[in-house]
């Protein structure tokens, strides 16, 4: 689901909000914990399997902003960093490890690194559909490119 689609804009959206709404006049809490469960809904969403990254992630932030709430000075900036650099790493081992191991194995021409890939869907493996309206740009850039390569390589000043 995309934040532009119909199925979030004119059913996940409004429900959503008014159960947010409603409980939010209530307790507190129940609200809050309503906005978790619509996160992780709307997350399982797009693909299941993520949801056990995403719970992982949701408890290391919850525990490290808890220390950044009881620590003092330097500590505290301490597990900021922490808190910051453990989201990145997340972010760089789940979404670009594969972009990286493939451009690797690009460049060298041999498949010389390989990371598990837990399931995923590759954004970089994946071409346009050919009734996509982008079809034809996509293969015009690939005829381009590729073209180019051959004119490149055959010229006698290109260094081997």
């Amino acid at each position: 689901m995309l934040f532009h689609a119909p199925e979030f804009l004119f059913a996940f959206l409004p429900i959503t909000l008014v159960v947010f709404y409603l409980l939010s006049r209530v307790a507190t809490k129940a609200a809050v914990a309503w906005l978790l469960a619509a996160s992780v809904v709307f997350y399982a969403w797009w693909d299941w399997r993520y949801v056990a990254v995403l719970a992982a992630s949701i408890a290391f932030n919850y525990v490290v902003g808890g220390r950044i709430a009881q620590c003092q000075g330097r500590s505290r900036r301490g597990m900021l960093w922490l808190g910051v650099g453990g989201n990145l790493l997340a972010l760089a081992l789940f979404k670009y490890s594969g972009f990286v191991c493939e451009t690797i194995n690009g460049l060298a021409g041999a498949a010389l690194v390989s990371f598990p890939r837990w399931g995923c869907r590759s954004a970089s493996r994946s071409s346009p559909s050919p009734r996509s309206p982008i079809w034809s740009t996509f293969m015009a850039a690939r005829w381009s490119t590729a073209t180019r390569c051959r004119s490149d390589c055959s010229s006698p000043s290109f260094p081997i």
